[in-house]
């Protein structure tokens, strides 16, 4: 009964799934731009590592998250979970070029 209700009020849209707002977050939406944009800015040659960015949101904050929950919020951010390995960061670019030109496929 409930689901015929709800279709003949709202047609096939009243049959889809709603959503619900779930729990709110600790940190508020300005905050936690603020933390994003230093997070970015710290160390961007050596990527960033969880522990720091738990560090950085404490501080920010003054919210203790877990480090699956750091790792979410960061990648929620559009921050890859891989850091680059420092050889590779630091190499000059003649040295890529020829590591590229001699690992080449013909």
């Amino acid at each position: 009964a409930y689901w015929k209700n709800r279709y003949k009020e709202h047609g096939l849209k009243g049959l889809k799934t709603k959503q619900r707002s779930g729990r709110p977050p600790k940190v508020s939406k300005e905050l936690a731009v603020k933390i994003k944009r230093k997070v970015r800015k710290h160390n961007i040659k050596r990527g960033w590592r969880t522990k720091h960015v738990k560090e950085i949101i404490y501080k920010e904050a003054g919210v203790l998250y877990s480090s699956r929950q750091v790792i979410r919020i960061s990648q929620s951010w559009g921050l890859s979970q891989v850091k680059p390995r420092p050889r590779y960061a630091y190499s000059k670019k003649d040295d890529r070029e020829e590591f590229i030109k001699k690992t080449k496929v013909s």
